[in-house]
């Protein structure tokens, strides 16, 4: 999903070499997706930033190695404040420079991005949020004006998903868990991309996914604004309707997670 924001990002992007990125990521010491979604940003976008192997337990990224990257923090994955405040010291230590694209690694925190830059009155200075989860207050946002680009994750298919893939293990061993090949992963790259024919057969799963953008663009498969509405997550029917950061932050609390336990716990029950 991160890759899918940051091609999206490099291809909306008027100069991607002269991009200003500020990054806003949680813990991933204890959300281990979290680091997925900021690295597959930095793929997605062409970042020539470090990082350690996902399997390393440090999970050790440079920032810095990307002078695009103008300011990096980290925030508490349900706390719009906190995302809000880490925002601001990043603005305040770099007066002059406001970033072109501010990604954040879930939408609570993107609500908290957004309430920063109202604060500051930068709301219409060109900052583009991107972000990943798809609550339909985030959705809407989006056709709002507030966010630029969100994924909207499929809790309910991800559960089924996983139970499919734990029933093939479990009954026939890992030969028959389902895979898609790369070409028909479920977005495209700016950039192409070359598979070796002599070399290993690299799969991907096909992850469950929409993606609301502000801007559609070649190359870069995403989703209409009714396929958006259709499969955001939440308590708001209409994405027409206002969403504050209040009611993100609350909806995707109270909404995504028990949501996907029921998922769960359905698919559980009729195995």
């Amino acid at each position: 999903a991160g890759e899918a924001v940051g091609a999206w990002a490099y291809a909306t992007e008027p100069s991607p070499k002269d991009a200003r990125i500020a990054l806003l990521y949680c813990a991933w010491e204890t959300n281990p997706n979290i680091y997925e979604r900021t690295v597959g940003f930095v793929a997605g976008f062409g970042l020539s930033t470090q990082y350690t192997d996902p399997n390393d337990p440090t999970r050790e990224i440079d920032f810095y190695s990307d002078p695009r990257i103008i300011g990096s923090r980290q925030y508490e994955c349900s706390a719009a404040f906190s995302a809000k405040s880490q925002l601001v010291n990043i603005l305040q230590a770099h007066p002059g420079k406001i970033p072109t694209i501010v990604y954040v690694t879930n939408e609570v925190g993107a609500f908290g991005a957004l309430e920063a830059l109202e604060e500051l009155e930068l709301e219409n200075e060109g900052v583009r949020i991107m972000t990943i989860d798809g609550n339909c207050n985030g959705v809407a946002e989006v056709y709002k004006g507030g966010f630029d680009a969100n994924i909207i994750q499929q809790p309910e298919r991800m559960a089924e998903l996983g139970l499919d893939a734990i029933a093939a293990f479990a009954n026939d061993g890992p030969s028959t868990m389902k895979r898609v090949p790369i070409e028909e992963k479920p977005f495209a790259f700016a950039r192409s991309v070359e598979v070796d024919e002599d070399g290993p057969d690299y799969e991907y799963t096909k992850l469950p996914f929409e993606f609301a953008v502000s801007e559609q663009v070649e190359g870069i498969v995403s989703s209409t604004r009714e396929q958006a509405k259709q499969s955001c997550w939440g308590s708001l029917d209409d994405t027409d309707d206002d969403a504050t950061s209040d009611a993100g932050s609350k909806h995707y609390m109270y909404d995504f997670w028990p949501g996907f336990a029921v998922s769960l716990l359905s698919t559980l029950f009729i195995f």
